[in-house]
């Protein structure tokens, strides 16, 4: 993922064939960490959380509206209605200073989605 980040060839690597996040840092900005708006071309997945506080959904939506609407890469973003940060995990609480909380129909029809996006995508 470095390399897809940074935005940097690596000598003989394929590029990607499709790329999946779990609420990322979907900033269009070009601080460390955030998603460069020409980052890749391969099909991205975004799974995102509608009361994420540490990643907002609201910045995926725009991402993926931006990315779709200048045709750079086909984007698909499911936002799981009241999930919290870290959905698919088993911790519940604050952690500095932001609600964390698994919601396992969430976890559940992510891994079912991210399963068969992956069976099609690599099967190209």
């Amino acid at each position: 993922m470095l390399a897809w980040e940074r935005n940097t060839p690596v000598k003989g690597a394929l590029p990607f064939a499709a790329v999946a996040a779990y609420y990322p840092c979907c900033s269009l900005g070009p601080s460390p960490g955030n998603v460069p708006r020409q980052a890749a071309s391969a099909p991205l997945l975004i799974f995102a959380a509608e009361r994420d506080d540490v990643s907002p959904a609201a910045l995926c939506r725009t991402f993926a509206e931006d990315s779709v609407g200048r045709r750079q890469r086909d984007v698909s973003l499911t936002v799981y209605p009241g999930a919290l940060h870290q959905f698919d995990g088993d911790y519940e609480g604050d952690y500095t200073g932001h609600r964390l909380g698994p919601d396992p129909a969430a976890a559940q029809d992510s891994l079912e989605r991210l399963l068969a996006y992956l069976d099609h995508s690599l099967k190209r």
